[in-house]
């Protein structure tokens, strides 16, 4: 870098070219004309001010930047968390029920599967692999805090019941095994609280009545109620108390189950929760 030699009355200064264009007035210099250096003075307090205010308008733009970006990545997270989540309640009986289900679904289907099947606590459950062997859907042992995503499903591991929250499962302990165990009641009433009107039930094959008020807490919240015909079912007793305890949305075999699920969510017409159309009134009115 080429250096300059600058003399003043008071001390000799190297300076690098650029700022000796700008450093043109010498001490000698402001002694002469005092008027022309406060002008230079000013004149050079305003570039440097101009320089911070663009300084500052380019981060501000920055930042509006990224805010737009950080929306639109939460935008589509937003649209990408509307796919649906289904829960599936069966017991006895209940393999056949979901081999034949599960035949009948197409892969890319975009749901997101939950089974709920009571298992017998001193065994290691062999469902996933079972499942796995007749769907091209990827089939998971469900675990704690674990995100359900579309187009897999989620199977119950034994001893354990199930809940759903923001899209992940949650594991509960079962404290006592000698009390009645009502598991799909269970995921069927998270599943309704989480999902509110976008939430899916189906009830298969199995003794009992274990899904029943399930199903009415998803009927509350406005979802979608499936339910096996008993007539087709090896076991009647949960179809035909879930197909009492309401009016299922489709009650039909099993097999024809998947296509009327699909067939339905494509013309279904999208429904309001009286909390919305409370809040549209107060915006109308207001």
């Amino acid at each position: 870098m080429n250096f300059f030699f600058l003399t003043s009355i008071k001390s000799l200064i190297f300076l690098p070219e650029p700022i000796f264009i700008l450093k043109l007035v010498t001490d000698n210099y402001c002694i002469r004309y005092p008027d022309k250096y406060q002008k230079f003075l000013m004149m050079k307090k305003t570039f440097f001010h101009i320089k911070e205010v663009e300084k500052s308008c380019s981060e501000d733009k920055m930042k509006a930047q990224e805010y737009e970006s950080l929306n639109a990545v939460t935008s589509n997270k937003t649209n990408n968390s509307q796919f649906p989540i289904v829960g599936i309640g069966c017991s006895a009986g209940g393999l056949e029920a979901l081999e034949s289900f599960f035949m009948n679904m197409p892969k890319n289907n975009g749901m997101a599967f939950v089974v709920i099947q009571h298992l017998n606590p001193n065994y290691i459950s062999l469902m996933p692999e079972l499942l796995q062997r007749i769907t091209p859907m990827k089939v998971f042992q469900a675990s704690d805090n674990l995100k359900v995503t579309p187009d897999c499903i989620y199977v119950i591991p034994p001893n354990k019941c199930l809940s759903i929250l923001n899209e992940s499962l949650y594991l509960i302990d079962l404290i006592n095994l000698q009390r009645l165990q009502l598991p799909i009641d269970v995921f069927f009433r998270s599943l309704a609280a989480d999902r509110l009107e976008k939430s899916i039930g189906i009830i298969l094959s199995g003794a009992g009545s274990d899904g029943s008020l399930g199903v009415k807490a998803i009927k509350e919240k406005k979802g979608i109620v499936l339910v096996q015909t008993p007539d087709t079912a090896r076991f009647t007793g949960m179809p035909g108390n879930a197909a009492a305890a309401v009016i299922p949305d489709i009650l039909a075999p099993v097999e024809k189950l998947p296509a009327m699920l699909i067939e339905f969510l494509n013309f279904v017409p999208k429904v309001k929760l009286d909390s919305e159309c409370d809040d549209n009134t107060k915006l109308v009115h207001n």
